[in-house]
């Protein structure tokens, strides 16, 4: 008996015991529908490839293909530079500025102590007292500027150096002015520096060499004021007269300095009852000289030395006694 199933013609036997035995196909059925078909893992005759796996092509994406990188232009490459700069020093300056502001408001630079150094003579309470700085206010937040000019009130200050010593001292180290001179004004006196500057009117005397014969205005002298521009001139020979005279050890006798003829200036010596006559103060160390070799010889013995002329072979220096 033959049975059609799924297409194939199946041979079929049936045993004596009743068993049914599958036997092949028949090679002559012409209907097979096997022949056409593939199946995975055998071969089919038709095919001359055995085994092998065909490769796909990839299809190339036509957006990919037609799409072109766009070349910048030297000004827009230019433009994204600057642009960079600006983004970069913008975060600079906001992290500066962040800083500065935590800097001015941390209590960790507050003024907790002022020191102040100077030559000995200015009290230092003073020099603090000018400064105006409050303590535990901020170390920064002071100008040093308006410190020294605050500071520089007081005549005899000649310079000021201001140091902020982290993280909460002020430094303050004074130049003193030296009084090397004195003016009499009305019944008391002017101490005058080296550099013309009127240091302080007082009734005390000290033992300073008297300028005489200045032209400064009486209206002009003030602590912090200054010798006129014409006794400036002066001042410098003063200064010279003052060195050679120390040189010489003549210094200790002078009293008064005249400066009122500057082809004339005079040296008064009060304990010696002398008068030196300079001249112009041209050749002044040989003068000097001169001055004192005279005084030596004439110790004890009012009168007066001139030296007020040319110096040459033919004259002298010469002592007249006082009358």
């Amino acid at each position: 008996m033959v049975k059609k199933k799924n297409n194939k013609k199946v041979n079929k036997k049936v045993s004596k015991n009743g068993a049914v035995k599958k036997t092949a196909p028949n090679k002559n059925y012409k209907n097979d529908s096997y022949d056409n078909d593939y199946i995975i893992g055998v071969s089919n005759k038709n095919t001359k490839n055995n085994n092998k796996l065909i490769p796909v092509k990839k299809q190339k994406n036509k957006k990919t293909k037609n799409k072109k990188v766009k070349k910048l232009t030297p000004n827009q490459i230019r433009k994204r530079k600057i642009i960079f700069k600006l983004i970069r020093w913008t975060c600079l300056l906001t992290c500066i500025i962040g800083a500065i502001i935590y800097i001015i408001l941390s209590p960790i630079f507050a003024v907790k102590k002022i020191s102040v150094n100077t030559d000995g003579n200015i009290d230092e309470q003073e020099i603090i007292s000018l400064a105006a700085i409050n303590l535990n206010e901020n170390i920064f937040k002071f100008s040093k500027t308006q410190i020294i000019n605050n500071i520089k009130e007081n005549a005899y200050v000649d310079e000021v150096i201001i140091k902020r010593k982290l993280p909460s001292e002020v430094q303050i180290t004074i130049t003193e002015r030296v009084p090397m001179f004195m003016i009499r004004y009305g019944n008391s006196y002017v101490y005058v520096n080296s550099q013309g500057y009127f240091l302080e009117i007082s009734d005390e005397y000290k033992s300073l060499p008297i300028l005489t014969g200045i032209q400064t205005e009486d209206e002009q002298i003030q602590p912090g004021n200054r010798l006129d521009n014409e006794d400036l001139q002066k001042l410098t020979t003063v200064l010279k007269i003052i060195e050679y005279s120390q040189n010489a050890e003549l210094y200790e006798l002078i009293t008064t300095i005249d400066i009122s003829n500057k082809n004339d200036y005079k040296i008064i010596l009060d304990k010696e009852e002398k008068t030196i006559y300079l001249g112009d103060c041209s050749m002044l160390e040989e003068r000097i000289i001169w001055a004192k070799n005279i005084l030596d010889k004439e110790k004890g013995v009012a009168g007066e030395i001139f030296v007020n002329m040319q110096l040459d072979s033919e004259n002298h220096p010469y002592f007249r006694e006082r009358v």
